[in-house]
């Protein structure tokens, strides 16, 4: 992911997420979806009791519902911790969409050598 990129998505995650309110005048929610902190620590283990689950452990990315955590997913973990007291499903699901996207993105950033390149390697 480029600077540029990175510093979009931390100026964004660092807004004051407030309740915005649809033209039909129901009540929607903003979705904030960021990489884990290292001070989010504290609130990830909070959310981890909450659930009655095991803390992530390693890089995790959160599911900010209105300024608020909802869920957690573990980027190399394949588990997700969520609050029990939210309807949080619909957030659990954008994360695991997320990581899906980073592990694609990450196995096409993978530079491949052409098989007839591996071989004139092994005979050199």
């Amino acid at each position: 992911m480029s600077y540029a990129m990175e510093k979009m998505i931390e100026t964004f995650a660092q807004r004051d997420v407030r309740r915005a309110t649809s033209a039909n005048g129901a009540t929607a929610h903003a979705v904030v979806i960021r990489q884990a902190r290292d001070e989010d620590a504290a609130m990830l283990a909070d959310l981890a009791a909450l659930d009655t689950a095991k803390p992530l452990h390693g890089a995790a990315l959160v599911a900010l519902v209105d300024g608020r955590v909802w869920a957690a997913h573990g980027i190399e973990e394949d588990r997700a911790i969520a609050d029990p007291f939210v309807p949080s499903a619909e957030a659990v699901a954008l994360l695991r969409l997320r990581i899906c996207q980073l592990r694609s993105a990450r196995k096409q950033a993978v530079p491949r050598v052409a098989p007839w390149r591996r071989l004139a390697r092994r005979a050199g």
